[in-house]
């Protein structure tokens, strides 16, 4: 605005000066003034130039020169103002850092988890309740030149045994093909790839005891058919039932994949869109080398209420041979404010003892879940969509939803024969799971759950196998997300 100004005086002074007819000194003081004044027409009239009159001809000259002069200065604002900058942004999806070509960004993420569990029919207080932090997940998530992310997720409770949860890299090639690198959840179950800020429970059900949480390795995703379908493969160390791959015991590996279809995600009828199934699958490096140190095997299937010990686990004298398989067919139906999931996992195993004794064992669990958000929120698979925040003021109170889930567990029959104690082992769990949700704003929910656990064997004798005490507890959580 000063430089245009400073043209303007110059332009008036020289056509006033024309019009009456004046000679126009350009003298040492003038000079010094417009100078100042005005950069731009500086550098027409330098100050070096005679204190002449100035004619017709000069006049025109000199104005089709400041024109000219002006256009330069007004493209290189232009420009300027044109060149991207980075954008700072703070929303629901966490805090960014972006360019603005969106090529790059950096997003700060977390979580925090204040679980609280308490055991209703403890009464010989051999388990404590408790109040504990069972996820505090600081996390970051890049991406650079548009095409290269990563994910870095750690997990700083101090009751988990690793502080690492997600960690990843990825090549984002197109929407068919993706290569991942890195520790990151196989696509063998379905409940289990659920992120645990949107679970529907508090803890996840007696499936999840048979599917590989975790896993290292690299792998292929992506999705075709305009969304229709998504796949995922991947080759890692090969964790045992309800284990992670985060080491190796042997040379052998693991192969495992997913694929799902959304039959009709581009439908019009939008009860039927978040309708699916699937079928998620694993196979390999299921030998262990030793019995007591490197088995091969699960440390042991829980319950519900993770209480200790392990409703069932192998004999110390019994290791994994051959190859490891599982297979999962799997399904969801979200139509408006209701949720439906069910999931059937079988993971085949041989195994031995030292004593030379062989079996191929498999063991089953299947889950059926289903929620109703009252409030008519929209829920998915990624969750609940919130129609208003929590406001007392507004008389607005958030979300709420009532859940509730049968699923068990069986132990193959042949496991019995030499491979686990029957009396310390149980042949089957029963779970059922009921619980209500509030869902204050996407950030932040409480939840309450009542289980209930009931198993065939696993206590007694020998002489004389009994079942196993039932398990009553009641837990809640706390989520603050972001």
């Amino acid at each position: 605005m000063t430089r245009r100004c400073g043209l303007c005086v110059a332009v008036v002074s020289l056509l006033a000066a024309f019009v009456q007819g004046d000679d126009v000194p350009v003298s040492p003081e003038r000079s010094s003034v417009w100078r100042t004044t005005s950069p731009a027409v500086d550098l027409v009239l330098p100050a070096e130039r005679s204190a002449k009159t100035v004619g017709t001809e000069n006049v025109d000259a000199l104005i089709h020169s400041l024109k000219e002069r002006l256009d330069v200065l007004e493209s290189r604002q232009k420009t300027l103002e044109a060149q991207p900058s980075a954008v700072l942004q703070a929303n629901d999806k966490g805090f960014a850092l972006k360019s603005a070509d969106g090529n790059f960004f950096l997003k700060i993420k977390g979580d925090i988890h204040v679980d609280g569990q308490f055991y209703l029919n403890d009464g010989e207080h051999q388990i404590k309740d408790q109040f504990f932090l069972r996820r505090v997940r600081p996390a970051l998530d890049v991406l650079v030149y548009g095409q290269f992310h990563g994910w870095i997720q750690l997990n700083l409770a101090p009751s988990v045994p690793t502080p690492l949860d997600d960690v990843y890299f990825e090549w984002l090639m197109s929407p068919l093909l993706n290569l991942r690198f890195g520790r990151f959840k196989p696509g063998v179950g379905l409940e289990n790839l659920q992120s645990s800020n949107v679970l529907s429970f508090i803890e996840r059900s007696l499936v999840s005891n048979l599917v590989p949480l975790y896993d290292t390795g690299a792998g292929v995703h992506g999705v075709f058919g305009d969304g229709l379908f998504n796949y995922a493969l991947a080759y890692g160390n090969g964790p045992v039932d309800g284990g992670t791959g985060d080491s190796e015991m042997t040379d052998r590996k693991d192969v495992n994949g997913r694929l799902f279809v959304l039959p009709f995600k581009n439908g019009s009828r939008d009860f039927l869109k978040d309708l699916g199934f699937g079928l998620g699958a694993s196979h390999g490096g299921g030998a262990g080398t030793a019995p007591a140190t490197s088995p091969g095997l699960t440390a042991g299937y829980k319950s519900q209420g993770f209480n200790p010990p392990s409703f069932f686990f192998y004999n110390g004298n019994v290791v994994a041979i051959d190859n490891r398989t599982r297979w999962s067919p799997q399904f969801y139906w979200y139509p408006g404010p209701v949720s439906v999931m069910v999931e059937y996992v079988a993971s085949a195993q041989s195994v031995k003892t030292t004593a030379e004794d062989k079996a191929n064992l498999t063991h089953r669990a299947w889950q059926i879940a289903a929620g109703w958000v009252l409030t008519g929120d929209k829920t998915s698979f990624d969750g609940v969509k919130i129609k208003q925040n929590v406001d007392p003021k507004a008389g607005a109170w958030g979300a709420w939803e009532v859940v509730g889930r049968y699923s068990q567990l069986t132990v193959d029959n042949d496991a019995f024969s030499s491979f686990a104690t029957p009396f310390l082992s149980a042949r089957m769990a029963r779970g059922w799971t009921g619980g209500i949700n509030w869902y204050l704003n996407p950030a932040f929910k409480f939840q309450t759950n009542y289980a209930y656990t009931r198993f065939d064997g696993g206590a007694g004798s020998l002489a004389q196998v009994q079942d196993r005490k039932l398990e009553r507890s009641l837990f809640t959580r706390a989520v603050f997300s972001f």
